[in-house]
């Protein structure tokens, strides 16, 4: 990611980098999402991107729930609004068993 100019967004303490605060890297995703913004640059990831992160998700609260391996590529079912349906599926109010309120 080329240097804008703009303060680095992790935190030193005593001149080192402090591991928690950059080893996450969410400041760096703001610092480049700020940049696209900002700078009409070009996102390093698409929307495509993210939705095979959401289905990779899915697909390990899939198995989460079931203790089996789930096939990928995987699709959610039709009544999995968020990804939390997919390990506990009676969150959803389109369920095919219905929502219980012990789940809730």
């Amino acid at each position: 990611m080329p240097d804008s100019g703009r303060p680095s967004p992790c935190v030193y303490r005593d001149g080192i980098r402090g591991w928690r605060e950059c080893s996450y890297g969410f400041p760096q995703e703001l610092s480049h999402y700020t940049n696209c913004v900002l700078d009409d640059e070009e996102p390093l990831e698409t929307g495509e991107d993210g939705r095979e992160v959401l289905r990779i998700i899915c697909a390990a609260y899939e198995s989460a729930r079931t203790g089996q391996c789930a096939d990928f590529p995987w699709d959610p079912p039709v009544w999995a609004h968020s990804p939390i349906h997919c390990w506990k599926p009676r969150l959803s109010p389109d369920c095919p068993e219905g929502p219980k309120m012990e789940d809730q």
